[in-house]
């Protein structure tokens, strides 16, 4: 994911560029919202522990919506932050801490949320 959030990045400031039609590329974002992906990620020890994973993979989508999804991108973008923020966020203290051993680093990602689209969550 961390690569394909700097391509994210760079796709909102190049989005005509030929590279976003490589056979490569779209294979490799394809396999990032893949089931085998996500269940990979989930064991990482340096992805959920580190990263936002949820806000990331939100970017990257809005960035990418006509590669990643059909319909109702939105719907999908809230369920992705709202998964994060349970699996993540700490109410009591707001700040995201939750699944690490590192929690100055973890809570320190908040700025990934920062690039998303503005979006109403009812988080339990």
């Amino acid at each position: 994911m961390f690569n394909l959030y700097a391509f994210a990045l760079l796709y909102e400031n190049f989005p005509e560029h030929d590279f976003w039609q490589c056979q490569k590329f779209k294979s490799a974002l394809k396999f990032s919202f893949s089931e085998v992906y996500r269940k990979s990620a989930e064991k990482d020890s340096f992805s959920v522990p580190f990263c936002p994973v949820g806000f990331e993979t939100a970017f990257i989508s809005k960035a990418f919506v006509s590669y990643v999804f059909d319909l109702k991108p939105l719907d999908k973008i809230s369920k992705m932050v709202k998964t994060e923020f349970k699996r993540s966020f700490n109410f009591d203290k707001y700040l995201l801490t939750g699944r690490t051993l590192d929690p100055i680093t973890k809570a320190s990602r908040i700025y990934k949320a920062f690039r998303l689209p503005d979006l109403e969550l009812n988080i339990e």
